[in-house]
């Protein structure tokens, strides 16, 4: 199959799924006034993640036939399409509360993490659970957690382009069986794939945005720095605290703990 092909299946993955993609929309020169901030209803379009061609086709096929959250397990378990899983100790799928209201999504899973067979955990585990229980989150109570790519890249490299087109399809289905109400996405690589986004964790962070998806209510998202570059760069805590208390004031008004 060639590119023009897999492009169009992609496409046709997320129609199928209900998942509405935008024309593209005219440069603006002479950006109008600043008005005030509000939620960005984002659809998913193909432009950022389209190969490669193999694997994303059995990734996008595969992921259409996953009908609870354990079928997708055994699925990604099976699947052999991506090429981390060639090195990686374990297929990292997910940790916390299956009838949680609120989902977490990261990037994925290091050394620990892959050993382990959970996402966040080791260095970064103590400063999430600290950003999460600071508002009165925890994944031994009311959040789920996965990461964006299932397993670990090579020397804890970001995943690349690639990597991400193949398991997004896999992770798409996995939000939609999940079914949370409220989104929260750890760091630029979630962000950037979720959202399907250019656009840098510094500026996603700095507003709501929504999740479309065929059978669910508008997901409310939310982006936040991941612990990992808070651990290096402590003076951006206060900015994290600050979207922390934005979300936990529309977890509050949604009623998501009660």
């Amino acid at each position: 199959m060639d590119a023009k092909s897999a492009s169009r299946a992609l496409l046709d993955f997320w129609l199928e799924n209900g998942v509405s993609v935008p024309p593209i929309e005219p440069v603006q020169r002479n950006p109008a006034p600043k008005t005030a901030d509000k939620p960005i209803v984002k659809q998913i379009s193909t432009a950022k993640y389209a190969a490669p061609i193999d694997g994303q086709n059995l990734a996008i096929e595969l992921a259409k036939t996953a009908k609870t959250l354990d079928e997708l397990r055994d699925i990604l378990n099976d699947f052999d399409g991506c090429n981390l899983k060639k090195n990686a100790p374990q297929m990292v799928f997910s940790d916390g509360q299956i009838d949680a209201k609120i989902m977490v999504i990261g990037e994925a899973p290091g050394q620990e993490e892959a050993q382990i067979g959970k996402p966040f955990v080791g260095a970064a585990v103590k400063c999430l659970d600290e950003m999460l229980s600071s508002i009165g989150l925890s994944r031994e109570k009311n959040v789920y957690i996965t990461n964006t790519v299932n397993w670990r890249p090579p020397a804890n490299r970001t995943p690349t382009r690639d990597e991400i087109a193949i398991c997004l399809p896999f992770l798409m289905r996995h939000i939609e069986l999940k079914a949370p109400k409220l989104l929260i996405l750890v760091g630029g690589t979630a962000a950037n794939a979720v959202l399907n986004s250019n656009e840098g964790i510094t500026k996603l962070r700095k507003k709501p945005h929504k999740l479309e998806l065929v059978g669910l209510e508008p997901i409310d998202v939310f982006c936040l720095f991941h612990p990992a570059f808070l651990l290096r760069y402590p003076v951006q805590k206060s900015l994290t605290w600050k979207d922390l208390l934005t979300i936990e004031a529309q977890i509050k008004t949604m009623g998501l703990l009660e």
